[in-house]
């Protein structure tokens, strides 16, 4: 058993060194990128600093997923978002079936942005409901399809957290 658990440590050891060396890789890269880039003297300022956030969002995920990997869902940390815009087509594609969740199935006031992280996330809360924010919040469907259960959705939106 002692001997289990070395090998799993030594295993998420390995694992947090390669995030930690992919990290600096990415850090390398954005550093190379001429500062004038960012500057808006070229006319495409906005498109790279939203792709340069997406980027350094996804690098922050892959640290995070290594950290939840290791929790329980009430311990996660929460993901930043990677996907612009809001997942309502996505939610109404999951739950629009079903007709107590339609007054849910709300575009969001103000658009997340990518790097944020839902601010009014319960974990305690394990509902269709929470799943549509969550979707709507993320702009991603974590693998659910109409019909899903609660339990295969928070399964799913599990895998979503701890894998990328």
């Amino acid at each position: 058993m002692n001997q289990a658990l070395r090998n799993l440590a030594d295993q998420v050891a390995v694992g947090f060194t390669q995030v930690n060396k992919n990290l600096n890789d990415i850090r390398t890269e954005l550093k190379a990128i001429p500062r004038d880039v960012f500057s808006g003297s070229n006319g495409h300022s906005d498109s790279l600093k939203g792709r340069v956030d997406e980027l350094l969002a996804l690098a922050h995920n892959r640290r995070i997923a290594a950290f939840n990997r290791t929790q329980t869902l009430a311990d996660y940390r929460l993901l930043e978002k990677t996907v612009a815009g809001h997942g309502l087509a996505l939610a109404t594609a999951a739950f629009g079936h079903v007709p107590i969740l339609l007054s849910h199935l709300v575009a969001p006031s103000i658009v997340p942005a990518i790097g944020t992280v839902p601010s009014d996330f319960d974990r305690r809360y394990q509902s269709e409901r929470t799943i549509i924010d969550l979707i709507i919040f993320y702009n991603e469907n974590f693998g659910i399809i109409a019909g899903d259960s609660v339990e295969q959705c928070f399964n799913k939106f599990h895998s979503f957290m701890t894998i990328l």
